[in-house]
């Protein structure tokens, strides 16, 4: 499924291609977004936090999608952070070595 948004002074809005599954839809309207019909597209007027709205969103999404390099030996494949979300990206060898 694709997500496109666009950030402005005004609000956040986010369209998708196709209707979001229900967790997603729980996602948005937590977080104060309302649909709009005549838009076709998910709105707030409020742009604080809207960055992690949509992160959290895409790995609703798109949850196998990789965090980025390992930080220790930049493995270039992809890894996760297997240790939360405010650790660095390692890889399952680098995650080992350090304690």
């Amino acid at each position: 499924m694709t997500m496109k948004h666009h950030i402005d002074g005004r609000g956040v809005m986010i369209e998708f291609g196709e209707k979001p599954p229900q967790e997603v839809r729980s996602v948005l309207k937590r977080n104060s977004f309302r649909w709009s019909p005549s838009a076709q597209a998910w709105w707030r007027r409020r742009v604080a936090g809207a960055a992690d709205v949509l992160c959290a969103i895409d790995k609703i999404l798109e949850p196998a999608r990789p965090d980025g390099a390992c930080w220790d030996c930049g493995g270039p494949d992809g890894w996760f952070r297997n240790r939360g979300a405010a650790t660095p990206v390692l890889c399952e060898a680098c995650s080992e070595r350090r304690p």
